[in-house]
């Protein structure tokens, strides 16, 4: 499914007023990020048709009807097909590839990505350094909150936990823009109560959008 399929129009129309909501009033700056997955992990790819390779050929020698038969050319062929289906199918079967992948290369990807996205879309570039990325990636099941300077100086890492948690129990349920748009609220209600309170002059420095990426 393409990443954008996944989300509605409502979807994004909530999205952006939820974030628009939980913006007024405060300093803050919202970027919620969607991605479907936040590496390749070719890796589990080779893992997987090595794997069924390896399977399809010892099913053969089992299968074969006397030794010549076994030790023919068949078995290469046998494996190479076998290769394939693993090695394409992989991608597509997100539970397999998440257990070949490995919990700690997963972490070290989605940190990766999370960081990449609050470079790019220049979420240290607000007035005060209070923005906030709220970078979620499918594939993964993982969440990451990264505020910046300006945020930490009063609220701790340990703050956007309840973010984290209301984003992952949506993506659990199949219902992951509810998840973003109850995240954003939270987040909301975050800066409010440390204190990051709008100057007069303030203006929307970042969209309000839901950025998505395959």
């Amino acid at each position: 499914m393409s990443p954008k399929n996944r989300f509605s129009r409502d979807d994004l129309a909530r999205v952006s007023a939820a974030v628009a909501a939980a913006e007024n009033g405060t300093s803050g700056e919202i970027v919620p990020v969607f991605v479907e997955a936040s590496g390749p992990y070719a890796e589990a790819s080779w893992k997987a048709g090595t794997v069924l390779g390896a399977m399809a050929v010892a099913a053969g020698d089992l299968l074969a009807q006397d030794w010549v038969a076994a030790h023919s050319t068949t078995p290469l062929l046998v494996f190479a097909a076998a290769f394939a289906a693993g090695f394409f199918g992989a991608p597509f079967a997100p539970p397999l590839l998440r257990r070949l992948a490995g919990r700690r290369a997963m972490d070290e990807q989605v940190s990766l990505r999370a960081e990449a996205a609050f470079t790019r879309e220049q979420v240290f570039a607000t007035r005060d350094r209070t923005g906030i990325l709220i970078f979620v990636s499918l594939l993964e099941r993982k969440v990451r909150v990264l505020a910046d300077s300006g945020i930490h100086a009063k609220a701790a890492d340990g703050t956007w936990d309840g973010v984290v948690g209301k984003v992952v129990s949506g993506m659990k349920a199949g219902r992951p823009a509810d998840g973003i748009v109850e995240a954003v609220e939270l987040c909301g209600q975050l800066l409010r109560q440390h204190g990051f309170v709008a100057r007069p002059d303030d203006t929307n420095e970042l969209p309000d959008s839901l950025r998505i990426e395959s």
